[in-house]
């Protein structure tokens, strides 16, 4: 199956509580393990975390044309079958420089407060 393809199809609607992994190939001998709910898309490309050769890396899957934020990450490129003509795989370092770029990118994933609006603290 080709990568695009299997990304697509495992977006959760909404977020799994369990997280199940699934299994794309990268080669005949070489798999990755993908967790569902860390599949997001922007500018075209897909910004996932998966597994492999027992280590958790962040992926990115981008057209040459497309995803200038991919341009952001510190990564390098996988040779991969199930490309298509013009795709990038990148495989990311989960480091510092990474985790900036996917807040840059990612809004959502800065940390917030919680709840501190409903403390009231008295003595």
């Amino acid at each position: 199956m080709k990568i695009r393809a299997a990304l697509i199809d495992h977006i959760p609607r909404s977020p799994i509580l369990e997280n199940p992994v699934f299994s794309v190939s990268l080669s005949t001998v070489r798999t990755m393990e993908v967790y569902p709910n860390s599949i997001r898309q922007l500018e075209g490309a897909f910004f996932f975390i998966a597994c492999a050769e027992n280590q958790k890396w962040l992926w990115i899957l981008r057209s040459d044309k497309h995803a200038p934020r991919a341009e952001h990450f510190d990564g390098s490129g996988v040779n991969a079958e199930g490309l298509k003509t013009g795709e990038r795989l990148l495989r990311c370092p989960l480091n510092q420089a990474n985790a900036t770029a996917l807040l840059s990118a990612f809004p959502f994933t800065r940390p917030v407060p919680l709840g501190l609006a409903a403390c009231n603290i008295r003595s």
